[in-house]
């Protein structure tokens, strides 16, 4: 599979309604070409839960270290 020609970064922390519009606006765009990359911030809400059974490609969840939080900014 071919490079995406954009890659969004989006760190999240705690703002679970604020960042599942995020997620969806930014997955409805009509530029199909991207690649979405949720870090979660050591956010407290379930990150995971809520966005593990969103099937779409385009999609990659991650979490920081719990050591190094400043990562994801």
């Amino acid at each position: 599979m071919a490079q995406p020609l954009v890659s969004v970064i989006l760190p999240v922390y705690a703002a679970q309604s604020s960042w599942i519009e995020t997620v969806n606006s930014a997955l409805k765009q009509s530029l199909q070409d991207i690649e979405l990359i949720v870090i979660s911030d050591l956010s407290t809400d379930n990150l995971h839960c809520a966005l593990g059974g969103m099937q779409d490609s385009r999609l990659t969840v991650s979490a920081c270290d719990p050591n190094a939080a400043e990562a994801a900014r």
